[in-house]
């Protein structure tokens, strides 16, 4: 059974103050950090497969306050030139593939409700795929996660 926490036990667990969806190894910690919003407007869910061993991750969005997040394709590079967390990950996983380096181990948290987080445990990031999932108005990435047991 997983354990139902606040979201502030989120931030006092994993050192640093919570409020995005994905962390590159935040706060000097040896893994990444995930959030996971079970109510998003997202076409596409994020989602365990049939067998809850792999759990597919919708990339971050942009944060330009002047266009539509939902409506516009996730990117690799901010508006301020810098890479966005999708291509840091996206990164990690193409580094994984040819074999240069671990997968990244990634700490998953569920919203399920207001105030109250599911804390699904750590699991590997072994792929990432870029396209229209499902097939919408908007291209996203879509990250793989093995579950560690």
């Amino acid at each position: 059974m997983q354990k139902i926490i606040p979201h502030g036990n989120i931030s006092i667990k994993e050192g640093f103050t919570v409020i995005s969806r994905m962390y590159y190894r935040p706060a000097k910690n040896t893994h990444s950090v995930f959030l996971s919003f079970e109510n998003d407007t997202d076409l596409f869910k994020d989602s365990y497969d049939e067998n809850g061993n792999l759990f597919f991750y919708r990339g971050i969005d942009t944060n330009d306050k002047k266009i539509d997040p939902k409506k516009s394709d996730q990117s690799l590079i901010k508006k301020t030139g810098s890479k966005s967390m999708n291509s840091i990950f996206q990164d990690l996983v193409k580094n994984y593939k040819v074999g240069s380096v671990k997968a990244e181990v990634v700490h998953l948290y569920r919203k399920i409700a207001t105030n109250k987080w599911t804390d699904e445990g750590n699991f590997e990031l072994i792929d990432c795929k870029f396209g229209n999932f499902p097939k919408g108005n908007r291209k996203i990435f879509v990250f793989t996660l093995r579950s560690i047991k």
